[in-house]
């Protein structure tokens, strides 16, 4: 299976139904060593950031329209990295 993953400037997107916006830059290094064990990335799809966070779905995307909360497109699909999304459940409280 090839993943390919696009990153986008950061821009509300009009005639999306979450105007989901995604993050510009440099792709993300994991922490740790190795490419597969403990320093690979934990990637999660919108509702499984929303149970993390404790808020709807909806509430995930407009965190991300907002800046608040990084994503990225991989395919057609939205991900967040999991430890961004602790990240910003830490700040929120």
């Amino acid at each position: 299976m090839h993943t390919t993953t696009s990153y986008l400037p950061p821009t509300t997107r009009p005639g999306r139904s979450h105007g989901q916006m995604l993050l510009a830059g440099a792709i993300p290094r994991p922490v740790g060593a190795g490419a597969g064990g403990a320093g690979s990335y934990e990637w999660i799809s919108p509702a499984q950031a929303a149970a993390r966070l404790r808020v709807r779905v909806r509430d995930v995307y407009r965190l991300i329209d907002a800046g608040v909360l990084p994503a990225y497109r991989i395919d057609q699909q939205i991900r967040l990295l999991a430890h961004e999304v602790d990240e910003v459940r830490r700040r929120r409280g």
